[in-house]
């Protein structure tokens, strides 16, 4: 992994989606945390639907998150108009995962 130039690991949804209520996909979720944080690497979580979910997520350490919590997608022409019509110091952050820490 270090031989990619990798900064993050993403987590995937299906385990996001499941781990509160099994406790196998918990475990794997805490397991990829500590992993990434042991070589240095940031972790996202995919597919955050709940508060509750949030919460997990940051008793485990998860840097970041993306989910229907945070925002529905949006076709390009709606993505591309906001970054038009945005601040100059907020027309990054428009589409980065956000910090769930």
């Amino acid at each position: 992994m270090r031989e990619l130039e990798l900064d993050t690991i993403k987590i995937d949804r299906t385990f996001v989606g499941q781990m509160l209520e099994k406790p196998q996909v918990a475990r794997i979720v805490k397991a990829i945390v500590s992993l990434g944080h042991a070589l240095g690497l940031k972790t996202t979580a995919e597919g955050i639907q709940s508060e509750d979910t949030v919460g997990r997520l940051l008793k485990l350490g998860c840097d970041t998150g993306q989910g229907y919590l945070f925002g529905e997608p949006q076709r390009a022409s709606v993505v591309a108009e906001a970054l038009r019509n945005a601040p100059p110091r907020e027309r990054g952050k428009v589409a980065r995962p956000r910090r769930i820490a």
